[in-house]
Order: structure tokens, then C-alpha cells, then sequence
């Protein structure tokens, strides 16, 4: 750990960690819903992933930009 960064708790993949729960707590759903109206970006039909779920993905996303995507999914 002498680069400064932490480590996981147990061994394994950090992604075996983390859930949407995580997110979900930090950017609240009244929180996203608003931005997501304010931007006038709301689904126009219903979708397979709601808009909501779509900026909770992006997030995940820039999370683990730096591992392949593959990696992340743990496959």
C-alpha cells in the first residue's frame, strides 16, 4: 500500500464491494429525478432501463474507467 491507495478489505475484485445501493445513497433518487427533468432528458416511452438507472450506469461507468469493462462486470 505504499502508492497511497486503499485497500480492499478482503481479497477479490473491488466491483464484489460495491453495489448500486453505494451510489443510490450519494445521489438520491429525488436528486436525480430532478436533474434528469431539469435537463428535459426523461424517457419519452417506457424503456428497458429507465432514465434514472441510465445516469446510475454512467456513474458506475466513470467509477471503473480505469479497468476494462469485462473486468468490472467480473467476467
Amino acid at each position: 500500500m505504499s502508492d497511497g491507495q486503499a485497500e480492499a478489505p478482503h481479497p477479490g475484485r473491488l466491483s464484489d464491494y460495491l453495489s448500486l445501493g453505494v451510489i443510490g445513497r450519494v445521489y438520491r433518487r429525488d436528486l436525480v429525478d430532478e436533474i434528469i427533468a431539469e435537463t428535459r432528458s426523461k424517457e419519452k416511452r417506457t424503456r428497458l432501463l429507465p432514465a434514472r438507472l441510465v445516469v446510475y450506469y454512467v456513474i458506475a461507468l466513470a467509477l471503473f474507467s480505469a479497468r476494462p469493462t469485462r473486468k468490472s462486470c467480473g467476467k
